[in-house]
């Protein structure tokens, strides 16, 4: 799909927000016209590891040690797609079941959450989400539901429609957002967008938005939104509008002097350095410097921003925002400041930090969330943890999408001094701590391992056979 950027409304005095054109998502320009997420090296991998399971903790702060929450199996399709994913307790019982379906363009259309009933032995329905897409695989519809016991039937929890018109390109012209109001068990008008037009390089110049007014069953016009580009098709200036209610429009909003980290395109798959937002003054008939943003960019596209002020004079400092990545485009950090005008110094607001493990194929094999504790220690402290083993290779190169259950026998485990592997066929074998240190390497089809002299913890075995696929298994030493 052709995915084009849509500028909205204001937001912190000067910032704007966007629409995706597939959906009515608002965002601020600070997650618009800077990275929201890592876009660097995203060129698609020949194969991917995906996890058949995941063993979840939680950190508990009396004790200082990792308690064991629940445990989650996964089930893939052909296309590394998540078909289905069961969670059981630490006694092994079920708790819950999801289901998912996608259509041929992988897109998933549906998804049952159920959930288990130990009294009955049985699945019992819990929730259900339904996705509709058109030829061009925008959403056209998308509901929740929950289960009723009394009535033994779905019941809409809340549903949304989009209706699209398109030019000769494919592009939208037009799309139209209805909402289910149960209390008229109707869908209901929301708001729309109209007048939506292209230049030659298919880039989004012109879009109108409205609101609809159930007091008067009409549509009301609120927004007009303008884009230009350069001779290269770069996003270079937006200004956004607001509606007079006089059949006029009056600016409010410019977004200009833009420089480009990357640009690919569109907004959504670019990357911004820098940004001037103005507000018009309509009292003077002139453009008021508001705000001005820079984005400076380390390894793997991570990234600091500092947003100023124009206070009439200078510009000052309001915030700065902290975002990193590691090589495989996993985010690390967040943190965000605040400037302190008596101390001149930032000041720090809050953070999260992640911490991963990997195999030698780059499979994630652990994921530590941490927040920052801003009352106690002053410092990140545990919060939950993900432990990812059995993994299955897909590999877009070869067409092979499934690997063949390999049998490992791993034993004892935990183990003490040796442990001892068994596997079905002669193949690669090693063995990392959890700071991905190796710790041992061979090409063998058994091993005696000799572990008597590693630290105690966690360990993780991967196995990689040519013939039935890639497999890590986790054991303990202690």
């Amino acid at each position: 799909m052709k995915k084009q950027s849509l500028l909205i409304v204001l937001c912190l005095g000067f910032s704007l927000q966007f629409a995706f054109a597939k959906m009515n998502a608002n965002k601020s320009a600070l997650q618009r016209l800077h990275p929201k997420h890592n876009n660097s090296a995203k060129a698609k991998a020949n194969s991917i590891f995906t996890p058949k399971k995941e063993t979840n903790y939680y950190w508990d702060m009396m004790n200082n040690v990792w308690q064991f929450a629940d445990t989650t199996l996964y089930t893939y399709d052909s296309k590394a797609h998540v078909t289905s994913k069961l969670q059981k307790d630490q006694t092994g019982t079920n708790i819950s079941k999801t289901t998912n379906v996608y259509n041929s363009n992988g897109l998933l259309t549906n998804s049952l959450v159920q959930s288990w009933d130990n009294i009955s032995n049985t699945w019992m329905n819990s929730q259900r989400n339904t996705i509709t897409y058109d030829i061009h695989s925008n959403i056209t519809m998308n509901q929740s539901e929950y289960w009723d016991f009394g009535t033994n039937a779905w019941l809409i929890a809340s549903s949304n429609k989009y209706v699209f018109t398109y030019n000769a390109n494919g592009l939208p012209t037009s799309i139209t957002n209805s909402y289910w109001d149960a209390t008229t068990s109707t869908f209901v008008n929301s708001d729309r967008s109209v007048n939506m037009t292209y230049n030659a390089a298919n880039a989004l110049l012109t879009e109108q938005q409205d609101y609809y007014d159930g007091t008067t069953n009409s549509w009301v016009p609120y927004l007009l939104d303008n884009y230009t580009y350069s001779a290269q098709n770069v996003l270079t200036t937006f200004i956004e509008s607001n509606y007079n209610g006089f059949g006029g429009w009056e600016p409010s909003l410019k977004a200009h002097s833009l420089v480009w980290h990357s640009w690919n395109g569109n907004i959504d798959d670019s990357q911004i350095q820098s940004y001037y937002l103005d507000s018009y003054d309509l009292t003077t008939n002139t453009w008021v410097l508001g705000t001005r943003g820079n984005v400076t960019y380390g390894a793997n596209n991570s990234s600091t921003e500092i947003q100023e002020d124009y206070n009439g004079v200078s510009w000052e400092n309001v915030s700065k925002n902290i975002s990193n990545f590691d090589a495989q485009n996993n985010q690390t950090l967040i943190e965000n400041y605040s400037w302190d005008a008596t101390t001149s110094t930032w000041t720090f607001g809050g953070g999260s930090k992640y911490l991963y493990q990997y195999n030698g194929q780059g499979a994630m094999l652990e994921k530590i969330s941490q927040y920052y504790d801003s009352f106690n220690t002053l410092a990140y402290v545990n919060s939950s943890k993900s432990v990812y083993e059995d993994f299955i290779e897909f590999n877009w190169t070869t067409n092979i999408h499934e690997a063949i259950a390999m049998n490992a026998l791993v034993s004892p485990n935990p183990c003490h001094d040796r442990i001892n592997i068994q596997l079905k066929n002669k193949a690669a074998l090693q063995i990392f701590d959890l700071q991905g240190k190796l710790m041992y390497n061979n090409n063998c089809q058994q091993a005696e391992v000799n572990c008597s002299d590693w630290a105690n913890g966690v360990y993780f075995i991967s196995v990689v056979d040519p013939i039935q696929g890639t497999l890590t298994k986790k054991f303990i030493k202690d």
